[in-house]
């Protein structure tokens, strides 16, 4: 290796492109404003440092040299070689603080290529071609990047991105700061393809959708069942119970009915006209309940008691009349009763004995 760092040569000495078998050649702070084609002599060298010199470009013989690391940084480069792509074995290079305001299409055949710096130029687009190499790390802060590529979520083995102080509008700088991980999150989601958007189903018949939510109430609108089926969906059922609702004066209350249906004797239940049920799943429910209404289904399927049925209804009306009635005389018989023991005359009462 060769250090001729911190001289101040103006061109590359030509004592050093003598010497074939060098390998390292630093050239670090010079005075450096060209570099002589004799340099392709070195065919062996690996690592060359250019940095901090004042080249405004890097002849096209370097690209001829074995290299694996090339440091061209702080600089005046206002482009690169054309033939770059030719550094089949280069793994690192470094153009940071330049003038650079595109990359050559070359760039996309360093398929060595695993660091790149960009940092510092007036790079205002990143080609596509970046998005083949194997790159693990990218630096291009502090340019005029507007977008990063969505390609460049091909980017496998990329470990670090560096995007600061960039215009960037794709993706938005709040998501660049947070790091790669939601850079490529973002270039992944954007690169999917929006779902189609599909009409709102129809609304469908219990037959064509059978999860269909039963036991609920039913307003009858878009509705296929009869009338009757959603007046008995309407009412409660044995698993979903109804909060009390307010009895009007005329209504009778349910537990008060059961109590009438049970003090009446047998005369007055003989005097009752039996209710028919014309339906064959009346008949059959009624055997199944012993002697009691049999349940119904609004939908064939949930059970709600018979005794919520109007006809049902007016006849327990009609029994409560009755039993009112009935109480009714048996207060107006104790009323009179008692007004007729008022009115008769006190007993007679037997006269003290006298004394012996």
């Amino acid at each position: 290796q060769a250090d001729l760092s911190r001289n101040r040569f103006g061109e590359v000495p030509e004592a050093a492109c003598h010497l074939v078998s060098l390998e390292g050649l630093s050239l670090y702070h010079n005075c450096l404003r060209s570099v002589s084609p004799a340099i392709a002599n070195l065919q062996a060298l690996t690592h060359l440092d250019l940095s901090r010199n004042q080249l405004p470009s890097l002849p096209s013989c370097l690209c001829l040299l074995p290299l694996r690391i090339l440091n061209a940084s702080n600089n005046r480069l206002s482009q690169l070689p054309e033939n770059i792509g030719a550094l089949s074995a280069l793994r690192q290079l470094d153009v940071s603080c330049n003038e650079l305001r595109a990359l050559p299409l070359g760039v996309g055949q360093l398929k060595s290529l695993r660091d790149l710096n960009l940092r510092r130029n007036q790079l205002a687009l990143l080609p596509n071609e970046l998005s083949e190499l194997p790159l693990v790390r990218l630096d291009f802060s502090c340019n005029r990047v507007v977008a990063i590529p969505r390609c460049y979520r091909r980017l496998r083995h990329l470990q670090v991105i560096l995007t600061d102080n960039n215009p960037l509008q794709f993706p938005p700088a709040q998501v660049c700061l947070k790091g790669r991980v939601h850079i490529f999150k973002y270039l992944h989601l954007d690169s999917e393809p929006a779902p189609t958007t599909r009409p709102p189903p129809a609304c469908l018949t219990d037959e064509l959708c059978p999860l269909r939510p039963r036991g609920g109430l039913d307003s009858g609108f878009n509705s296929v069942d009869s009338g009757s089926k959603r007046w008995s969906g309407n009412e409660s059922t044995d698993e979903f119970s109804e909060p009390p609702r307010q009895h009007k004066p005329g209504d009778s209350d349910p537990e008060q009915v059961d109590f009438i249906e049970g003090s009446l004797t047998g005369e007055e239940e003989e005097e009752t006209p039996p209710v028919e049920d014309s339906s064959p799943k009346g008949e059959a429910g009624e055997k199944a309940a012993g002697g009691r209404a049999a349940p119904v289904s609004w939908r064939g399927e949930g059970v709600v008691e018979g005794r919520r049925r109007p006809e049902i209804l007016q006849v327990w009306q009609e029994r409560e009349r009755r039993q009112q009635a009935r109480k009714s005389r048996g207060l107006e018989r104790r009323d009179s009763f008692l007004r007729a023991a008022a009115k008769a005359p006190p007993a007679p009462t037997a006269p003290p004995a006298s004394a012996a």
